[in-house]
């Protein structure tokens, strides 16, 4: 079964001087904000990114994104970062209600998460016609990715991440913030697929796609330049508390913000969409 992520096959040059290409803005548009609806309205909640499944043969897309962000939750809000041009001459609206449970009392989720269940992801499809149809035409110059599996992965390679942190970007354009880290470790888990990075994912970072990137020096050749692979999906940030004590003498517990995060390898991704594929019993399976 063949899968294909919807971003650019140019690489991103990344200089220590701190000079570099921009990012391929075809990147952004893949990358898309959930919201959930409160009393104060749509928040941010999360992040997400879109990836078609060909062996499917129709032209339906897959959200992918993380369990605990869709969660019990009936429904979310997806924002897609359609450039203006796209929204006015073929009138599609950028954000869409996604149910994520059927109806009736008996209702199923209409999201599958990972069989295992300490692997955070999740995947959904979205098929409606409007932006099924007409989102392909705002990417039609984006190539096919290469990924790059845990059984390739080395500790130290350079990582970026595309999400909207606390919902910034998210108030004009829903333009995902670029963030970067290097691979840590890589079999310090306990749970499948699960990879620790040096890098700070904040609230809102969840869901975000991980790309291995190449890193330039002054010696680098043209030769050693490698297209940006996806290697994963962001989950959660480590979280250390230190207690501290109050001017009134009580102690409370401050977090503390390691500038570690967890990550879940392309191969879960890959798992959970088979997954859906194979449950012909779910309302989303084949």
């Amino acid at each position: 079964m063949r899968f294909c992520v919807l971003t650019s096959m140019a690489v991103l040059l990344l200089y220590h001087s701190g000079s570099g290409q921009p990012i391929p803005s075809m990147w952004k548009q893949v990358v898309v904000l959930l919201g959930k609806e409160t009393l104060q309205g749509i928040v941010p909640h999360g992040t997400g990114f879109l990836m078609y499944d060909y062996a499917r043969g129709d032209s339906s897309m897959i959200l992918v994104t993380n369990k605990h962000i869709f969660g019990s939750h009936e429904k979310l809000y997806v924002r897609f970062n359609l450039s203006d041009s796209v929204e006015r001459n073929q009138n599609v609206a950028r954000a869409m209600e996604i149910p994520l449970r059927a109806r009736g009392p008996n209702s199923k989720a209409l999201w599958i998460g990972h069989p295992d269940s300490c692997v955070d992801v999740a995947v959904i499809r979205i098929k409606n016609p409007a932006i099924v149809e007409k989102l392909p035409l705002a990417l039609e110059t984006v190539g096919v990715s290469t990924v790059k599996k845990k059984a390739s992965l080395a500790e130290g390679e350079n990582i970026v991440y595309l999400g909207f942190p606390f919902g910034i970007g998210a108030s004009t354009r829903d333009t995902p913030v670029l963030r970067h880290g290097i691979v840590s470790l890589l079999d310090g888990s306990d749970c499948r697929g699960e990879v620790l990075l040096e890098a700070q994912a904040l609230p809102g970072n969840s869901g975000s796609p991980v790309f291995q990137v190449t890193v330039l020096t002054p010696d680098t050749k043209l030769r050693d330049m490698k297209p940006p692979m996806l290697i994963g999906i962001m989950s959660y940030h480590q979280a250390e508390y230190e207690t501290c004590l109050t001017a009134s003498g009580d102690t409370v517990n401050v977090p503390i913000h390691t500038g570690l995060s967890y990550m879940f390898t392309v191969d879960m991704v890959y798992e959970t969409i088979d997954a859906l594929n194979r449950a012909v019993d779910h309302p989303q399976g084949r």
